[in-house]
């Protein structure tokens, strides 16, 4: 009887360590999606506002200013692309990934 009630023990407990660790999984994607929702929200003012600094680029004499102009609208490029990369390799199902 000690035996079946030490392993109803231990496979409860085991039970509660899945439970708690798909709750924190659960709880992390949710976290996941309110900055991608809050990033892509504004999306579409980052490239209006990199449409504006290309305009401006075009129209500068200052080469100082055009290169720093330069600088900033690749980091923007660059910032759009590992945005789409890290969407096309996101799994929110994490199919085949431990806990950890």
């Amino acid at each position: 009887m000690k035996k079946i009630l030490l392993a109803a023990f231990v496979m409860l407990a085991l039970n509660a360590c899945t439970d708690t660790k798909k709750n924190d999984e659960k709880n992390a994607l949710n976290e996941v999606i309110k900055i991608h929702d809050k990033v892509m929200g504004n999306d579409e003012l980052l490239m209006q506002n990199k449409m504006k600094l290309d305009t401006l680029i075009k129209s500068t004499a200052d080469t100082a200013k055009k290169a720093q102009m330069v600088a900033i609208s690749n980091k923007l490029v660059n910032a759009d692309n590992f945005m789409e990369t890290w969407m096309e390799s996101f799994d929110p199902e994490q199919k085949g990934k431990q806990h950890e």
